[in-house]
């Protein structure tokens, strides 16, 4: 827990709390030769970044619906979407012949994270409250066709613990986001 006033806050004014909760892909390898952007958003236009290394800022970056990127662990892709009004989506593609217990999903900055009875969804707990994630879905082909599946969590670490499936096709694991970016109370 970090606490921050505003740079005009006087004496009297309220520092804030805040946590920082970071998702990490343990393990994984990212390189950007393996990163494809699709969906251009060009109806949103562009984005202006500006932080204190790079005072003039970093404009005119394009906006993507869909960012694939390939073989972030052998045979597995990560796609990461974004719809404008909705959340953050992301989702793991266990390609036929890869190894999904490659996938290890670190929670930095939680105090401990709780699974429901169903196995299906995650409870991220710190100190200023709770965060909770959306039901997972795992499913081959057509998103009707559903595989049973589960969080299995040590410490910190997430894996997923899916029953028998058909490894000769494509597996997507979806576990939904119900938060992003930030996440706040009142102040």
């Amino acid at each position: 827990t970090k606490k921050w006033r505003p740079k005009n806050a006087s004496i009297s004014e309220k520092e804030f709390e805040w946590r920082l909760i970071d998702l990490d892909l343990t393990g994984a390898s990212i390189s950007p030769e393996r990163v494809r952007y699709e969906e251009p958003l060009t109806d949103i236009g562009y984005t202006n970044f500006y932080h204190a290394h790079c005072p003039d800022g970093v404009v005119g970056v394009a906006t993507y619906g869909k960012v694939t990127i390939s073989d972030i662990y052998p045979g597995i892709d990560w796609v990461v979407m974004s719809r404008p009004g909705e959340a953050v989506h992301h989702d793991f593609i266990v390609n036929p012949g890869a190894d999904l217990s490659q996938i290890r999903m670190e929670y930095k900055g939680a105090d401990t994270i709780d699974i429901s009875d169903d196995g299906r969804r995650l409870r991220i707990r710190t100190e200023l409250g709770d965060v909770q994630e959306g039901a997972l879905h795992i499913y081959q082909g057509d998103e009707a066709n559903v595989i049973d599946g589960r969080f299995d969590v040590e410490g910190n670490i997430v894996r997923f613990d899916v029953d028998d499936y058909d490894r000769s096709l494509p597996l997507t694991i979806d576990p939904p986001l119900v938060w992003s970016t930030y996440y706040g109370g009142s102040n």
